[in-house]
């Protein structure tokens, strides 16, 4: 035997564990109730191979296999138990690490096949197909489950899947634990009701018990019941009833104490939506800051819409069934309806969140806020200011650092040799400065002064300009034609 067909053995047995162990499971509390109940006037004349056989069906109920007993047509799946079986799979085949297809169909197969051996201990009115498939797609399901969670498709779509389920798996918690409070709220409101309903049945404390174990069996689809009822889409307990939070027409109803948490025909409650609502925004707000772009966070929400969607339908189908003769056939939600509003108000919440925490939406509506900022009468201002700073004079403007944009004046040397602030450029003269001689010298009208000493020394000032050894200010007034003042003379 090679390694992948060793490895689909272990999956088979794996599931074929999950299959025994809650079947045997079953058995036992079924049987236990009914000999704590064997003096009931109800179990007279049935044997406790009879329960065994009761117990099989139930447990086949929970598959998704209906039965017909004394006439009454039991479809409604008891997902407590379904939920139960689905965790025991996934305790046994976790232990074996399923890494492939052949492991898959290997569990798949072996759980079909043990649920068809186990079914031929049903009650004759069963219908074992129905189960058989459940088991199987129970098993194929949580092992596809167990071997992507460690180790993922490389696909593109997967990456996309592993995003939106990232929101979607935090909002379907919201929701479940929303959904559960209201529940609360609807049985306290409702208790008195319930115990009204519950003393008809005679019951003394081990059968009261045995009674809500078998109410609480029903307890996942009551949670759908309420969140449908919260949005909207509403439910059924026979044809001819329908409880939604935007109205409730009723009709007499089965003698089962849970229904008497069910509100009354004057009941309209239509801010149960806003709370589903809420429970998105408050969603998309606190798990969506990773989404930078926009374009992500709008495909992830969409997708994750998409998911709770179908999510929803499957719980809405699995919440749908019999549980009587005539009306009570008609019993639980539209799944389709009831799909798609949860996922339009929790969805369309979760998309609102997502976008209040965009950093680029934010970057969109400030860029869009400040150009409609800069109106055409601030630019005039501003154009008007550029003006007045071009008219200014040219000495004006090479006075300080205060006259120019950067606050220095251009063409300004970088710093002196002292270290100390930089000289003004010197611009160069209309007319080369050349060395004149001291006999030769003539002079114009800018350069006579009152001496002909202070003029020679002017003269020499202007040749030792030329040779670099003055210092830039002095250098900067001969350009100009000014006399230098001698530091020593002015003492």
């Amino acid at each position: 035997m090679n390694e992948n067909s060793r490895h689909a053995v272990h999956a088979a047995l794996a599931a074929s564990q999950a299959v025994i162990l809650t079947w045997l499971a079953t058995a036992v509390v079924v049987i236990f109730a009914f000999t704590i109940n064997i003096s009931s006037p109800v179990l007279t004349g049935v044997s406790w191979q009879d329960a065994g056989h009761m117990a099989t069906s139930l447990w086949m109920l929970s598959l998704g296999s209906p039965l017909i007993v004394s006439g009454a047509h039991i479809s409604l799946m008891p997902l407590l138990l379904t939920l139960g079986i689905a965790l025991a799979f996934r305790y046994f085949i976790r232990r074996d690490s399923i890494g492939g297809w052949n492991e898959v169909v290997g569990a798949a197969c072996a759980a079909a096949a043990l649920t068809a051996i186990i079914s031929l201990s049903a009650l004759p009115g069963t219908f074992t197909l129905h189960g058989i498939l459940g088991a199987g797609i129970i098993a194929a399901g949580v092992s596809l489950i167990e071997w992507w969670s460690w180790d993922p498709p490389r696909a593109a779509w997967w990456g996309w899947m592993a995003r939106s389920w990232a929101l979607a798996k935090p909002l379907l918690m919201v929701l479940i634990s929303a959904t559960f409070v209201l529940f609360i709220v609807a049985m306290v409101t409702g208790w008195d009701q319930v115990l009204d309903i519950h003393s008809y049945y005679l019951l003394n404390a081990l059968q009261s018990g045995v009674f809500t174990v078998a109410q609480a069996l029903y307890l996942p689809t009551l949670l759908v019941w309420t969140l449908a009822f919260a949005s909207g889409a509403g439910f059924t307990v026979g044809s001819g009833t329908h409880f939604s939070s935007l109205g409730v027409m009723t009709q007499p109803l089965p003698a089962l104490p849970v229904l008497g948490a069910l509100p009354g025909p004057t009941v309209h409650m239509p801010w149960l939506i806003v709370i589903i609502v809420a429970c998105g925004l408050a969603v998309g707000v606190l798990s969506g800051g990773h989404l930078k772009r926009l374009g992500e966070a709008c495909g992830a929400g969409a997708i994750a819409t998409m998911v709770l969607m179908v999510l929803f339908a499957l719980l809405g189908a699995l919440s749908t069934g019999g549980i009587g003769p005539g009306r009570l056939i008609e019993t639980g939600v539209e799944p389709p309806i009831f799909g798609a509003l949860v996922a339009l108000e929790a969805g369309g919440g979760l998309l609102l969140g997502l976008l209040f925490r965009n950093q680029q939406l934010h970057g969109i509506i400030r860029a869009r806020f400040r150009g409609a900022a800069a109106s055409p009468s601030t630019g005039g201002a501003a154009d008007l200011e550029d003006k007045r700073a071009a008219e200014a004079p040219e000495d004006l403007a090479m006075s300080g650092p205060a006259a120019v944009p950067n606050g220095k004046p251009e063409g300004t040397a970088k710093l002196t040799d002292n270290g100390g602030e930089a000289a003004p450029r010197i611009d160069e003269p209309s007319e080369p400065i050349s060395r004149v001689s001291d006999g030769d010298a003539d002079f114009d009208e800018p350069m006579a002064h009152s001496d002909n000493a202070t003029a020679r020394s002017d003269l020499a000032k202007r040749n030792s300009a030329e040779d670099g050894e003055l210092s830039a200010a002095e250098k900067w007034r001969i350009s100009r034609g000014l006399p230098v003042i001698d530091q020593s003379d002015a003492v």
